[in-house]
């Protein structure tokens, strides 16, 4: 595919379909793989690509064209709108434990307690699954979040409490899974934790 190719490609996907008007645009989910603006600006991108499929398949591509260096060569709608392009070139291919660590980085929070997540990263957890952190202070509420290997979100709890029993229909496959905790607080901000990828047997 040359250039031509390429630009066309990308004017035909930078008008965003009807039911994508919500969405961020590419430059702010590119943003949020480079790790450029405001961390509340990220945070809040990153809450919705973790909600939306569309978006987190373009997040997924962007991470796959960060790890192979391309980015440096083509701006972030442009790798939104050729990512036909990247596929064919062969850079598509990520493991499940690639993208759950991925994810891990991109939303950790420098200087922030930590929540010290139970089960820790690799851990193997039996049925039922009881997904346990350390309160926090001035923790009002908790939104945890369990994720299938592929990243996409199996179930989510809001609760006051510092533990979620989660129901044996989200994990009724023994494999991998990913989990991570927002703590919103009495203030208004919020404590979010990395990623952490486990399993069930």
């Amino acid at each position: 595919m040359n250039d031509d190719e390429l630009q066309r490609a990308y004017a035909r996907s930078i008008t965003p379909p009807p039911d994508r008007a919500g969405c961020p645009g590419p430059e702010a989910i590119g943003d949020l793989v480079a790790r450029k603006g405001t961390e509340p600006a990220r945070l809040e991108v990153l809450d919705h690509v973790m909600s939306c499929a569309e978006c987190r398949r373009d997040l997924d591509l962007l991470l796959v064209a960060d790890r192979a260096g391309a980015r440096s060569a083509l701006a972030p709608r442009w790798l939104a709108g050729a990512a036909a392009a990247i596929l064919v070139i062969g850079v598509a291919a990520v493991g499940a434990r690639t993208l759950l660590r991925e994810r891990a980085a991109e939303v950790e929070r420098g200087g922030a307690p930590p929540l010290a997540l139970t089960p820790e990263r690799g851990a193997v957890a039996s049925r039922p699954v009881t997904l346990r952190w350390h309160a926090v202070s001035g923790g009002r509420e908790y939104r945890v979040e369990l994720l299938a290997a592929d990243g996409a979100p199996r179930w989510t709890a809001t609760t006051s409490d510092s533990f979620a029993v989660v129901p044996d229909s989200a994990v009724a496959r023994d494999g991998e899974y990913g989990w991570w905790v927002t703590a919103r607080l009495a203030d208004g901000s919020s404590i979010r934790s990395a990623v952490v990828p486990f399993s069930v047997r």
